[in-house]
């Protein structure tokens, strides 16, 4: 198991889907000793959670380097759909969550990053030039053809919500699983590190409220749950 407080600041790497040699080694060779997966896909995820001897062989690959494997950033969509938008598969996608996160910390893989975007991230462009001529993403509210327009991010189904849901729900969906799984994680020592809206717009996008657009919400989620 990572003890986090006995690490100081440091530069991880990342956003791969599965540790492969040629990019341990690629990060390795930069200095960094930890490096992050990104919404890691296993056969294991047709259940709905991550698998415990999964996780062991991804903690595996990075002691096959002397790294550390020390994020995991995202749960597939599937997995917390209906938690975010308080679904008929709620309380099953809670458990299996509660499963993922223990398994987790059994693994020794110590932080979990998640978001609570119910519509996921909006792009207006994918090719925008910025001031040294290097192609980025953007976005901009005003060009999009309406609020539930998805054909300029070519957003999938899967991010499509069948109803609006406002600021006052959005938290009650929050507060509803941060009370139940912030236990689970103090009990199997995985940290939850939590992404802000992107974008972070004050507009709902897709009907759905951005709840972590700004600093006072921010506050508001960390003063309220440690």
């Amino acid at each position: 198991m990572i003890n986090l407080d006995e690490l100081p600041m440091r530069v991880a790497q990342g956003q791969m889907t599965s540790p492969n040699d040629d990019d341990l080694r690629f990060i390795k060779q930069t200095g960094c000793d930890d490096f992050q997966l990104n919404l890691v896909k296993s056969p294991e995820t047709g259940d709905g959670f991550w698998a415990l001897d999964y996780l062991k062989s991804l903690v595996a690959k990075a002691d096959e380097h002397q790294m550390r494997l020390i994020t995991i950033e995202n749960v597939p969509f599937t997995f917390h759909d209906d938690i975010l938008t308080n679904g008929p598969r709620r309380e099953e996608q809670l458990k299996n969550m509660i499963l993922t996160i223990g398994n987790m910390g059994k693994a020794g893989i110590p932080i979990l990053g998640y978001h609570f975007m119910p519509t996921c991230v909006w792009r207006t462009s994918r090719e925008e030039p910025g001031p040294r001529g290097a192609l980025g993403t953007s976005f901009n509210f005003d060009r999009l053809d309406g609020i539930r327009d998805y054909s300029a991010m070519s957003m999938p189904d899967a991010f499509k919500t069948d109803r609006d849901i406002d600021d006052d729900e959005m938290w009650e969906n929050y507060d509803w699983f941060m009370e139940r799984i912030l236990p689970v994680c103090e009990e199997a020592g995985v940290r939850l590190a939590l992404h802000p809206d992107d974008p972070p717009t004050e507009h709902p996008l897709g009907g759905v409220a951005r709840i972590f657009r700004n600093f006072e919400n921010f506050k508001r989620a960390m003063d309220t749950y440690n």
